[in-house]
């Protein structure tokens, strides 16, 4: 009797053990991911220590020193953002930042009455809307057929949206986008049908990573720019980042995977 009692004994001991090994474990994997402003010294490319710091310190002001990736450093802090207003929009003169700007303050604010402020980027910005309100009116600003149909299927989550639109191509991608038929073997059904070209399918092949989260679908993307951001967006680890063909692509990951952690805790 007194052996099943020092068995029992030492089952609970491991249960707990490995229970209290786990929970520790997780909080090592959360706290090597909030990530500072030191993150930044990692990042070896100069433009792209620009864009890090300027998502840190919430300054888009720094966008103006990055060079060649001035539109991505705007996109990128303007992403990771939450503090908005309308006087910090105001306060660009280039057409660029200030659309976009406009766009995710709308976003924020859940205003539709500021994508107006959006310029050319104002069909995008009702899209983005509905998605956040769930209102399918806004999708209704969209002029292009197929898009408004694949903004009311996104929305509302009806497939009978995608029904509609006349494009194999694009009525394929909008079933994908929603999870129908998330299939990779779907991209190359959906290419040969219309059009042949990379381009399709890479965005194909994205669309059912993200759909499935399925990251081991991102190394199939030739474009390195769609896959880093690809792995960047799916891995729960920035050490997907060392993979990286050279320094460049490396710091470009680490970026992105930033600003997926920013955007997850918004």
């Amino acid at each position: 009797m007194n052996i099943k009692i020092v068995a029992f004994t030492v089952l609970i001991c491991i249960i707990i053990s490995t229970i209290v090994f786990f929970a520790q474990k997780e909080k090592i994997i959360e706290k090597e991911e909030s990530f500072d402003i030191k993150i930044c010294d990692d990042i070896k490319t100069y433009d792209l220590k620009l864009i890090c710091l300027s998502i840190f310190t919430d300054n888009p002001s720094r966008c103006k020193e990055a060079g060649n990736f001035d539109n991505y450093c705007y996109e990128s802090t303007f992403e990771a953002m939450k503090n908005f207003s309308e006087s910090l929009c105001k306060g660009f003169s280039d057409y660029s930042p200030r659309t976009l700007c406009y766009l995710r303050l709308a976003e924020t604010s859940k205003d539709p009455s500021l994508c107006e402020k959006a310029g050319g980027r104002y069909q995008e910005c009702s899209w983005e809307l509905a998605k956040i309100t769930k209102n399918q009116k806004l999708c209704e600003e969209i002029e292009v057929d197929f898009e408004q149909n694949e903004c009311l299927a996104e929305v509302t989550g009806d497939v009978s949206f995608c029904e509609k639109i006349i494009s194999d191509i694009e009525r394929g991608t909008c079933f994908i986008m929603l999870g129908k038929n998330a299939d990779i073997k779907k991209c190359g059904e959906i290419v040969s049908i219309e059009n042949p070209s990379y381009a399709y399918s890479q965005q194909c092949i994205v669309s059912v990573a993200l759909a499935t989260k399925d990251i081991s679908l991102c190394d199939l993307i030739e474009n390195k720019e769609a896959r880093w951001r690809c792995l960047a967006s799916l891995s729960k680890s920035i050490d997907i980042c060392k993979g990286g063909e050279n320094q460049f692509w490396e710091d470009f990951c680490k970026i992105e995977f930033i600003k997926s952690t920013f955007t997850q805790k918004t």
